[in-house]
Formats: C-alpha cells, sequence, structure tokens
C-alpha cells in the first residue's frame, strides 16, 4: 500500500506502455499482454462542485464553485446534463473554501478513465511512476496514475497487473 500524494506528471520519467498497430504483413506489437480502457461516463459529463460554508464567527454565508466542462457535450442555459456535488463545510474562508472545492474537483474527475493493463513483470514500476499510454491513436494516449499495481509469479511467469486512472485530456477545469 503507498500513501502520499500522487506523483507529479511533470517531475518523473513515465513509464510506457506502447502498442504499435499492425502495418501491411506485420503483426500488432505491444509491450504489454492486455490493454481494457473503461470510462465512467458520469463523471465524463460536465461536473460542478460546490462548496458551502456558514463562518459562525464573520456571521456570513460562503458558496464557492468548481467546474470541470467536459468534452464535446451541449452548453445549455439549463445546466442539463451536469453532474453536481454539493458539500456543506462549515468555517471556511472564501480561500479555503476555493480550495476545497477544487481538491474535490479533481478526485472525483480524476477517476474518468480508468486502464488496466496486463504486462511481464517490472520493478521499475511503483505508484510513484507516471504511465504514460502511446500508439492507440485515441484520446486514451495520455498519462494515467498508477491506482493499483499487482504483482504474481506462477507457471506462467512474473506478471504484473495495473490499474491506473485519470481524467480525459479533452476536459477543461474553471
Amino acid at each position: 500500500l503507498y500513501f502520499g500524494p500522487p506523483p507529479a506528471p511533470n517531475k518523473s520519467n513515465p513509464y510506457i506502455f506502447k502498442y504499435i498497430p499492425a502495418a501491411g504483413t506485420q503483426t500488432i506489437q505491444a509491450n504489454f499482454l492486455s490493454l481494457k480502457c473503461n470510462r465512467a461516463l458520469t463523471i465524463a459529463r460536465d461536473v460542478k462542485v460546490i462548496v458551502q460554508s456558514w463562518n459562525y464567527w464573520t456571521g456570513t454565508k460562503i458558496t464557492k464553485t468548481a467546474h470541470a466542462q467536459g468534452r464535446g457535450r451541449s452548453k445549455g442555459a439549463n445546466n442539463a446534463g451536469t453532474q453536481f456535488y454539493t458539500y456543506i463545510i462549515p468555517n471556511l474562508t472564501p480561500e479555503k473554501a476555493q480550495s476545497r472545492a477544487n481538491k474535490l474537483l479533481e478526485l472525483i474527475t480524476i477517476r474518468e478513465r480508468i486502464i488496466d493493463v496486463e504486462a511481464p513483470g517490472d520493478t521499475a514500476l511503483t505508484p510513484q511512476t507516471i504511465i504514460q499510454l502511446e500508439g492507440t491513436g485515441t484520446d486514451w494516449d495520455q498519462q494515467y496514475f498508477p491506482d493499483r499495481i499487482t504483482h504474481t509469479i506462477d507457471i506462467q511467469g512474473w506478471l504484473m497487473s495495473v490499474r491506473a486512472k485519470n481524467h480525459s485530456t479533452a476536459s477543461t477545469i474553471t
């Protein structure tokens, strides 16, 4: 188990899972055995986090919002299709309320895209290592944060199962 902050994408060399599609008479090549891509459609929609607070000492109500705009969705004035998350947290300053809204939005939207990869075992991949998926030619080619790494040694050899997550790079956070 790893208890700590997630690694920063720009501060480490990513671990690359690369897929090379077949061209002509060549076969498909990859440095992994299997890849499954999952997307949480609820989180892929527009997401709005609202933090409300009542500051007892100043007698004021504070409402701060963080918004992630999903890719390719219509923007209606009625917020149709927007997923709302409302939190009531007492005694926050306006700055702390906005900071909390931003952090909660990040925690919710990072689970939008999840990849499950099975590959030959490698000790270079740790929970602190960023994963880069390359070669699919889709929106799935991006960086991911490891969520779970399981190593197995059996009759097939040494294998690792990796689960990683991130939000779509096409989403806009405001």
